[in-house]
């Protein structure tokens, strides 16, 4: 069964929807989930082993590439993509920041219809990017990526430049080799805009104190009209830890919950109203 992490969504998604979108940023705004990671391998998020040069972000995302010969991370943005068009003609391009452990790594980025995806390959993937990290290991390097049709196989049947709604990164696809590799920052497409959703309209005026926390925690927050609401607390990796709240609430909502259990770090408090994000908000635990 499919595992989506959510990732820190933008407090207001209405306004996120026209720039080119941070698919992997582990400290701030994603507009993405990631999905199955298939191969059995490991994604986590630590802390940056080097905050320097084109990468000063304080965490960023790990992955222990298993022995698998294909070893795929999927990434689900929350909405279909707008036409890809301009990065198949290498009008825009898609980048990544990358700590890699050796040189000369090969990583791929395809994008794809995941319905059309189920079938066999190539149907459903639109274009393959690749991009190989330079010939000096252990720092972090910004990389561009180049379209490629993987070996003229692809578009494949159910794929089109309007409908792409997944992406797929391969580290050192078509080989066996298990290693250890830190990314961030998977600039890429840009999103269409979610037609008819405007649940941070429905909240206002929420907070969560005492933040820092060690305790007994509050999150409280008005609605502007009876809604079904459900409040998640997710780590920086978006694993769901614990619900605060599934009901249907009006007016002002205080809700409490201890937070004594869980280990020193940053968390997010999502809201969803009426089944569709309206803000997020961050808690540290001390």
């Amino acid at each position: 069964m499919k595992t989506k992490l959510l990732l820190m969504a933008c407090l207001f998604l209405s306004v996120c929807s026209f720039a080119q979108v941070n698919y992997a940023s582990f400290e701030s705004a994603g507009l993405v989930t990631f999905g199955e990671v298939m191969g059995h391998g490991t994604l986590d998020t630590i802390a940056n082993p080097s905050m320097t040069g084109v990468n000063t972000s304080a965490m960023v995302g790990s992955y222990q590439r298993s022995g698998t010969q294909f070893d795929v991370i999927l990434l689900d943005p929350i909405n279909t993509l707008q036409d890809v068009t301009p990065y198949i003609n290498g009008t825009k391009q898609i980048t990544m920041k990358v700590y890699n452990p050796a040189a000369n790594t090969l990583i791929a980025i395809s994008l794809q219809n995941e319905a059309a995806a189920a079938g066999a390959w190539p149907a459903g993937r639109l274009a393959e990017f690749t991009a190989t990290t330079s010939a000096v290991a252990n720092q972090w390097e910004t990389l561009t990526f180049t379209y490629g049709t993987a070996g003229g196989n692809l578009p494949g049947a159910g794929a089109t430049v309007t409908n792409v709604d997944q992406l797929v990164i391969l580290f050192s696809p078509n080989t066996t080799t298990p290693y250890t590799i830190r990314f961030d920052d998977l600039m890429g497409p840009e999103m269409v805009p979610l037609a008819g959703v405007n649940a941070s309209s429905k909240i206002s005026a929420s907070s969560v104190y005492p933040n820092p926390s060690n305790g007994l925690t509050h999150v409280r927050f008005n609605l502007t009209e009876t809604s079904e609401v459900k409040v998640i607390v997710s780590d920086m990796m978006g694993r769901e830890i614990a619900v605060v709240l599934d009901a249907t609430r009006a007016g002002e909502v205080n809700e409490v919950f201890n937070v004594a259990g869980l280990t020193h770090g940053l968390y997010t408090i999502n809201y969803y109203i009426n089944g569709s994000p309206a803000k997020s908000e961050l808690l540290m635990v001390k």
